[in-house]
């Protein structure tokens, strides 16, 4: 009984890290959504470059720094530092 509560317990813990990944990733995409539309409105920029140029970078961004904090979680020194050359290398 004991075994099936801390499994069950592992599973709503990881359930609750890999969304939390995801609103983080949303989270970091609505931002560059927002400030790139704004800056497109406010200079008048009828392609949309800005709010394209924004969303990617943050797209990325997110990405990044949600696989650096899932790697944090599970102690992985190796990949953390590889993920870390990556992102700071496009910066």
């Amino acid at each position: 009984m004991n075994e099936e509560l801390e499994k069950g317990k592992k599973g709503i813990n990881n359930y609750l890290r890999y969304s939390g990944l995801g609103f983080q990733i949303a989270g970091t995409v609505a931002i560059g959504v927002f400030i790139g539309y704004e800056l497109d409105k406010c200079w008048k920029l009828p392609s949309h470059i800005l709010l394209r140029l924004f969303l990617c970078c943050l797209c990325f961004w997110g990405f990044i720094s949600g696989l650096e904090s899932l790697l944090n979680q599970n102690n992985s020194h190796e990949l953390h530092e590889l993920v870390l050359a990556i992102s700071y290398s496009f910066v």
